[in-house]
């Protein structure tokens, strides 16, 4: 009994480092709800996005996605802090992912420990399934979010205005 509990608990702590449709191997960090509050509108919107038809204007559809991340950059909140470092997985386009990266290391020190914690493994945001389409592959973020602790120990800027 004892050895079949031991391999069950073994077996659902290993498919939980897994993200539903993720066959990567990274392991998956947790998003609290107050920062999942202010990344699922933006993450929807990028969906939504993906999902309009083929005659809408590729550049409302972004105008619709920037509207939330603009939002989330105006918020000063330790929870803001955070959505922000949880968005440099998600592809979100590559002028508003620079503005995303100004904005972190503007915002200076108090963001290493959440560059540091999403560093470690793929956003997982509970009750929320979001396509793997969207995400930006783990080498990318990676090097992005190293770049912005560099940056951030030097107490440069990155993409300046």
């Amino acid at each position: 009994m004892n050895a079949l509990l031991t391999i069950a608990l073994g077996l659902s702590s290993v498919i939980c480092l897994y993200p539903r449709g993720q066959a990567s191997g990274q392991a998956f960090v947790d998003v609290a709800p107050a920062v999942g509050m202010r990344v699922t509108p933006v993450l929807d919107a990028i969906v939504k996005s993906r999902k309009a038809p083929p005659t809408a204007s590729p550049i409302v559809e972004w105008f619709k996605v920037e509207k939330p991340v603009t939002r989330v950059i105006e918020d000063k909140s330790r929870a803001a802090d955070e959505a922000l470092v949880v968005l440099l997985q998600f592809y979100i386009g590559e002028s508003t992912s620079e503005d995303l990266n100004h904005e972190i290391t503007k915002r200076g020190r108090r963001m290493l420990p959440y560059l540091r914690k999403y560093r470690r493994g793929l956003v997982h945001i509970p009750g929320r399934r979001y396509p793997d389409s969207i995400r930006l592959d783990p080498e990318t973020w990676k090097e992005n979010i190293d770049a912005d602790i560099d940056s951030i120990r030097k107490g440069e800027v990155r993409f300046e205005d």
